[in-house]
């Protein structure tokens, strides 16, 4: 049993945050031509590449010996669609936009454990769960202008995305119980590379691109695995050191980070909608996890 360390947890999420706007920064940095199927794949199998030295050192396919095995490979699909609908999402979407939305994801969690971890729903827990979906609805403005398809399908790749990563999260607090932060990280590494691989096969042109990319693509796509390994890793060692209460507001920093980053990089306008959305989201999440840590 891993002793609680809040300072730890503290810089492991402040890493996770880091890597978190670096690998979807670069992701914005690849050129439209190469499909988003292309930058998934190739993000998971260079974090393998990176992360064989260390598999290998210990234990190599051992690693994969769990009597929860079947949990580690739902987690691991769950988090091939998480990451397709996240980065198709921050490919078309202003770096802001597609952050604020991201930080609604502890609010389906809190859904999401009510239904499969039997969690008590409050009237207060659900007025704010029901208050956070409303910053996603500001942000978001459904019908309040004419968007692109491509606009529009990394809005619904965003919500998506949250809804995912919840029974993602979900499952992780389960696993972690039991498993090593390396055998968690190998599976959800080598589950969703033979889940993309497999849809990549399917499609002949997918296939030509896999060995066509070019090369300006392939350096930001290195970084990319890099950045991708490096904050699943910060995240799963972070809530093996705290409960999820402390973990999840902390997931805030990256709101701070991105937003600049999208003026200066990307020349992209601070959105007044965007700003009142993410604020609204935040002060619902951070109560509802008060009054969770308050009910623990």
């Amino acid at each position: 049993m891993i002793k609680k360390n809040p300072l730890k947890a503290a810089l492991f999420m402040l890493g996770w945050s880091s890597f978190y706007v670096c690998s979807m920064t670069l992701n914005k940095f690849v050129s439209k031509e190469t499909p988003t199927a292309i930058i998934v794949f190739y993000r998971i199998l260079i974090a393998l590449i990176w992360l064989s030295p260390i598999i290998i050192k210990n234990g190599g396919l051992h690693l994969l010996k769990s009597k929860i095995s079947h949990l580690h490979i739902i987690r691991g699909i769950l988090t091939a669609l998480t990451t397709g609908c996240t980065y198709y999402a921050y490919r078309y979407l202003p770096l802001g936009t597609a952050t604020a939305i991201g930080l609604a994801g502890p609010l389906f969690i809190s859904l999401m454990a009510v239904v499969f971890l039997h969690e008590k729903l409050t009237i207060k827990k659900l007025l704010y769960i029901v208050s956070g979906y409303v910053g996603v609805l500001i942000i978001v403005k459904p019908g309040a202008v004419n968007l692109s398809s491509d606009l529009t399908l990394a809005l619904l790749a965003a919500v998506a995305g949250n809804l995912l990563i919840a029974g993602h999260v979900i499952l992780l607090k389960i696993v972690s119980k039991t498993d090593r932060s390396l055998t968690i990280l190998f599976y959800n590494t080598l589950v969703p590379l033979l889940c993309w691989g497999l849809y990549i096969l399917t499609d002949t042109t997918l296939c030509h691109f896999c060995y066509t990319v070019p090369l300006q693509d392939l350096q930001f796509l290195i970084g990319i695995g890099f950045a991708g390994l490096s904050l699943q890793f910060c995240y799963t060692k972070a809530i093996t050191f705290e409960d999820a209460s402390f973990v999840s507001p902390l997931e805030y920093i990256r709101i701070v980070m991105a937003i600049p980053l999208g003026f200066f990089i990307f020349n992209e306008s601070l959105n007044f909608y965007v700003i009142i959305g993410a604020a609204v989201i935040i002060t619902s999440t951070y109560s509802l996890l008060r009054i969770e840590k308050a009910l623990k």
